[in-house]
C-alpha cells in the first residue's frame, strides 16, 4: 500500500471516531486522490450501519475555480467496512432546483471578471453562498432525495465479501 493511501486511510479512521463533523480543517478523507481539490463539503453526516461506517458530503472537486452548478455537484460516501479491512468510495450526482443552481450561476457571473482565484476573497464570499443554501435545504429537496441514498449506503452488506 502506498504511504499516501496509507495517510489517508488513517485520517479517515480518525475522522469516524472523532466525530469531528464540525471541527474538520481541510478535505474529507477520500480515496482515491484525485487531481483535483474537494472545494468545499456541505451536508457532512456520519453513516452507521451494522457493516459499514463513512461519511456523506456534498461536494464539487475541480482543478481549477469553477461555477458551482447542477453539473457538477456530487454526494460522496468514504468509509469502512466495520472491520476496517474494506474501504467503500460512492458517488451520485445530485441536483438541486434549476431556480437554485440559476442563481449560483448569476452570482458567479458577477465575480466572473474580478481577479479570481480559489483563494480571493469574491470567489470564496460565491462558494460561503452555495454552502449556505445547500445546507438549508432539506434531504428531499435534492434529487434524488439525500435521504434515499443515506439508506441505500447504509443496506450495503459486505459481510460476505471474499479477496
Amino acid at each position: 500500500m502506498l504511504p499516501e493511501t496509507r495517510a489517508t486511510l488513517a485520517k479517515l479512521r480518525s475522522f469516524l471516531t472523532g466525530k469531528q463533523l464540525d471541527t474538520w480543517q481541510g478535505e474529507i478523507p477520500y480515496l482515491p486522490q484525485y487531481a483535483a481539490i474537494e472545494y468545499f463539503h456541505s451536508r457532512v453526516k456520519l453513516i452507521d450501519s451494522s457493516g459499514v461506517s463513512g461519511v456523506r458530503f456534498l461536494t464539487v472537486y475541480a482543478q481549477d475555480t469553477v461555477e458551482i452548478s447542477n453539473q457538477r455537484l456530487e454526494y460522496v460516501f468514504s468509509g469502512l467496512s466495520k472491520d476496517g479491512k474494506l474501504y467503500l468510495v460512492a458517488h451520485f450526482p445530485v441536483f438541486v432546483s434549476t431556480q437554485e443552481s440559476d442563481e449560483w450561476e448569476r452570482a458567479f457571473k458577477r465575480i466572473l471578471n474580478r481577479d479570481l482565484t480559489d483563494e480571493s476573497l469574491e470567489y470564496r464570499t460565491y462558494l460561503k453562498s452555495v454552502i449556505d443554501s445547500l445546507e438549508k435545504r432539506e434531504d428531499r429537496a435534492f434529487q434524488p432525495d439525500l435521504a434515499k441514498l443515506d439508506q441505500l449506503l447504509q443496506s450495503v452488506d459486505v459481510s460476505q465479501a471474499r479477496f
